[in-house]
């Protein structure tokens, strides 16, 4: 094993350091001459170059839309000119120009020959700025290329930096292998080996167990990592069956899709009801965990924030859907009095809409020592309790009372 060990090393150290004289001999000749600028140096003197071209364009660029504009100017004055009839331009129906015919030929033949002039110095200034604009493109080539190659540069530097150190390393390694391979040394045949080859040979198989109870302790741990592996992949999938059924049976699971298939209409219902008994100032809805959140006018409120009177008309709203949907067809409502007379008579009115589709609706209402008069509506009857002793009111009569009483009095 030493012997492969140091066959592998030794040829692992002839590759490094073949590919490192290799990378030291590409660095070496394309190395500039010393009378040749350095690239860092050629680099800085060409972004100089570059920011000089820039400057110079920027002016060739201003100094042409000068002339431009002069150049311009002076045509349309020239145009005006050549179509002189002796008025003035500027208002030729009520001044009179004092220049002649000649003196504006003169005139215009001065601004054309100042024209022509001009026209050839735009171009002179026009072809400045791209010859300007062209030395910018390729000093911009130029920089681009010098970046590329000091990047290179920089790379193959580090690359020689790393074999430097991988081939330390190997030859450190090379020179432990060596020394331990020394140490093996083989009895001569038909001799008897010396003290010091003996202690050398204990050495050797001191350290041969010292390595194989590694390799025990290495094996075993593998197996404990495999069987930890394993373990880890159960609890995974584990895991995600829990997941699955935290989802399932959580709140946006299976218990939100059965009650979301029914709750609309339950809820549409619950709402006509609420809005009847408080002329659609009211309408109730559920948050994702089925808390009810009730929005009156034009506030959204938790239904324990509500008045008592509002929670009193919830309340009935959602019984009477409650007892609609589950078919039991009878609604019974205490504490009615809490409501002024107008919310009792939205209340009456909206059960009134209704009192076909449940089979009995009692309310319960405490009102003093007068009982209410039987206000004869069909199909609504008005009971009296007192002292333990129901009566029925009939055609607007106190209780106990009847027509006949009344003739005897």
């Amino acid at each position: 094993m030493l012997r492969d060990r140091t066959a592998e090393l030794e040829a692992q150290l002839q590759r490094l350091t073949a590919k490192k004289d290799q990378l030291e001999h590409e660095t070496q000749t394309q190395t500039p001459a010393p009378e040749q600028p350095a690239p860092e140096g050629e680099l800085a003197g060409l972004r100089q170059k570059l920011a000089e071209l820039t400057d110079t364009a920027a002016a060739v660029d201003r100094e042409l839309a000068a002339r431009e504009a002069t150049a311009r100017a002076k045509g349309e004055v020239l145009a005006v000119l050549q179509q002189f009839d002796g008025r003035c331009p500027l208002a030729p129906g009520l001044i009179t120009c004092s220049l002649s015919g000649s003196q504006v030929a003169e005139l215009a033949a001065s601004l054309q020959s100042q024209t022509e002039a001009a026209s050839q110095e735009l171009t002179d200034l026009r072809t400045r700025a791209g010859q300007l604009q062209a030395q910018k493109k390729t000093a911009q080539g130029s920089i681009g290329d010098l970046e590329q190659e000091l990047a290179r540069r920089e790379r193959a530097r580090q690359e020689l930096r790393t074999l430097a150190a991988d081939i330390e390393r190997t030859d450190q390694e090379l020179g432990q292998a060596k020394q331990e391979l020394a140490c093996w040394t083989e009895t001569p045949p038909g001799g008897e080996p010396d003290p010091g080859t003996m202690d050398s040979l204990q050495q050797g198989i001191t350290r041969g167990r010292e390595i194989l109870r590694r390799l025990q302790l290495a094996e075993y741990g593998h197996q404990q990592s495999a069987q930890l592996q394993q373990d880890l992949q159960t609890l995974q999938h584990e895991t995600a069956i829990a997941e699955h059924l935290v989802k399932a049976l959580g709140p946006d699971g299976i218990r939100k899709g059965l009650l979301g298939a029914r709750l609309a209409e339950f809820t549409n219902q619950l709402n006509d009801q609420l809005a009847a008994t408080t002329e659609g100032r009211c309408q109730l809805a559920w948050q994702d965990d089925f808390t009810p959140q009730v929005t009156s006018h034009g506030h959204t409120l938790p239904l324990k924030l509500l008045s008592k009177s509002e929670q009193l008309r919830v309340g009935i709203a959602v019984q009477a859907a409650v007892a609609r949907m589950a078919g039991l067809n009878f609604l019974a409502v205490d504490e009615v009095d809490m409501l002024d007379q107008d919310n009792r008579d939205l209340l009456t009115g909206a059960l009134l809409t209704v009192l076909d589709q449940f089979h009995q609706v009692l309310l319960f209402c405490t009102v003093g020592e007068a009982p209410p008069p039987n206000p004869g509506l069909p199909g609504v009857k008005v009971f009296w309790v007192q002292d333990g002793t129901v009566r029925e009111i009939k055609d607007g009569q106190p209780p106990g009372r009847t027509g006949a009483d009344e003739q005897s009095e």
